[in-house]
């Protein structure tokens, strides 16, 4: 059955009715082999291969989305769809789409397979047929994927406009590419809880990858949105720790230190001692391991995810907690092999 919303109509019941004996692109008779399809917009006709021909060609954009025959609009433009997507995206349901069936935990597994497969700049080229692909497979009672399919096209329908480029110039590829950043990681299968999704997703409007150079400058939480990658690195830290089967009391700095060699490349730039101390507090004093361990709500967002303005005051509260507890060592102290204990 067609969809209503679908901007395309298809089907045998078109051949049955009136309509032009043949196509108005190629002026051939319909049959079989040549299926015709109606724009629902306006009714016209022409055969299916033919319109997704005039659809798909690259010879002048404005041609992509309106009908041969009278040019009427067949679907919203660009910037309404890459909206539309990134919309949906701010929308997502963190907590059903990280479930077994969720849209979150299936996109992770395919690119945790082509990890695995691929080169890292292969999967990048990939990005858009990638997230297609997992949209369109993703379990049915997942919402989120059924709202993406309104933007990007349901499977086995034709809504015919250009879904690739619009993939990569939403926040999806960004998405992507957060998720790739943090992959190598992990040398283990993790399956990542809704914490950690939230941390990924907040980030997805911003460029910055997670990099020891990047870690250096949000460390001062100088910038309004510097404890997003903070708290992203924070939970970094916690799958690490929690897949290593160590207690965050025994987690050394040199497990931190290590993390950084699957990021991009930072040029000369490397972590100090006492951010490193400071990272090693952190991941202590969150509580985040006990509690996934014990199965209980992430004590920085509360049973039903606090809001964003509750999560940075205690993000940054617990940072620079941990900042001057370490200060106050470097200062009693003065002794780096202190901080090289943590």
């Amino acid at each position: 059955m067609t969809n209503p919303s679908s901007p395309i109509v298809t089907g045998n019941s078109i051949i049955s009715a009136f309509e032009p004996a043949l196509c108005q692109i190629c002026l051939e008779p319909y049959d079989k082999k040549h299926m015709p399809v109606q724009i629902s917009k306006c009714g016209h006709q022409f055969g299916e291969k033919c319109l997704e021909k005039w659809l798909t060609s690259h010879g002048d954009s404005r041609r992509h989305k309106t009908c041969p025959q009278c040019r009427g609009q067949l679907a919203p433009n660009r910037d309404e769809l890459i909206a539309g997507v990134n919309k949906a995206l701010s929308e997502l349901d963190v907590t059903t789409g990280a479930s077994v069936h969720g849209l979150l935990t299936a996109l992770w597994s395919r690119l945790e397979v082509m990890r695995k497969t691929t080169t890292s700049d292969s999967i990048a080229e990939n990005y858009s047929n990638v997230f297609k692909g997992v949209v369109e497979r993703t379990h049915e009672k997942d919402k989120n994927a059924r709202h993406l399919r309104e933007h990007l096209g349901p499977r086995g329908e034709r809504t015919f406009y250009p879904i690739l480029p619009l993939i990569e110039d939403s926040n999806i590829s960004r998405l992507m590419k957060r998720i790739s950043n943090v992959l190598p990681c992990f040398d283990q299968n993790v399956t990542p809880p809704p914490g950690f999704w939230r941390a990924i997703l907040i980030m997805s409007d911003r460029t910055t990858l997670l990099k020891w150079e990047n870690l250096t400058d949000a460390s001062s939480l100088g910038r309004p949105n510097d404890w997003k990658l903070l708290y992203l690195f924070l939970w970094v830290i916690v799958l690490n720790c929690q897949t290593s089967s160590q207690e965050p009391t025994n987690y050394p700095a040199s497990a931190i230190l290590h993390l950084g060699r699957s990021w991009p490349a930072s040029g000369t730039i490397v972590p100090s001692l006492a951010f490193l101390a400071q990272a090693v507090l952190f991941l202590r004093k969150s509580g985040l391991v006990e509690r996934l361990n014990a199965k209980q709500p992430d004590p920085l967002l509360g049973p039903d995810f606090a809001p964003l303005d509750e999560l940075r005051l205690s993000v940054e509260e617990l940072w620079r907690a941990c900042g001057r507890e370490v200060a106050n060592i470097q200062k009693h102290a003065m002794c780096d092999a202190i901080l090289a204990a943590f």
